[in-house]
């Protein structure tokens, strides 16, 4: 007979317990053996085209596409079975972010036949100006979710003590805001 229960299993704080702490991640520090990719900051503007298919895991693959990029042959060409194994996720999965980030520009993928991996090669994503002039849908989302997110700040405002409110004031004068 099988047990139809899910499993329980330990919670990742608890098993974390056991262990030394890790450190804290220093961006800066490019002599501590971590491996780097040099991902471009504009990446994660492309959130806001969630109407054209493109997810987190869509940007996770952009990103192992970046990080596979051979220079000398000027393109990545990983297999999508190393894809899915990568990012734990199924072939089909795979094929849909691989289809959004072309459809959006992030991408362009050459065939090289059946049998042999495509060679894909990352495109610059545009500036966040560029990219909501071009997409008037992810324009529309980004400009809902800021007067959504003033409305937040406004409460949030209002329950403030003082000297954080101050504090709060003076950051969005030196232009740090929404």
């Amino acid at each position: 007979m099988q047990d139809n229960k899910k499993k329980k299993i330990e919670s990742a704080s608890e098993i974390l317990k056991k262990y030394a702490a890790q450190p804290t991640f220093n961006k800066g520090n490019f002599d501590d053996g971590i491996r780097w990719t040099r991902i471009p900051s504009d990446l994660r503007n492309y959130l806001f085209l969630s109407d054209y298919g493109v997810r987190e895991a869509t940007l996770v693959l952009y990103m192992i596409l970046v990080e596979y990029f051979n220079e000398d042959d000027g393109c990545a060409y990983p297999t999508q079975t190393q894809l899915a194994l990568l990012m734990n996720k199924k072939p089909n999965a795979i094929k849909g972010y691989i289809k959004a980030l072309k459809d959006v520009g992030l991408i362009k993928v050459v065939s090289r036949g059946k049998g042999f991996s495509n060679r894909y090669l990352p495109l610059q994503p545009l500036e966040k100006s560029v990219l909501l002039s071009r997409f008037t849908s992810a324009n529309e989302r980004y400009t809902k979710l800021c007067a959504e997110l003033k409305d937040h700040d406004t409460r949030d405002i209002k329950r403030m003590p003082d000297h954080m409110k101050a504090n709060r004031e003076r950051r969005e004068g030196e232009g740090i805001s929404i």
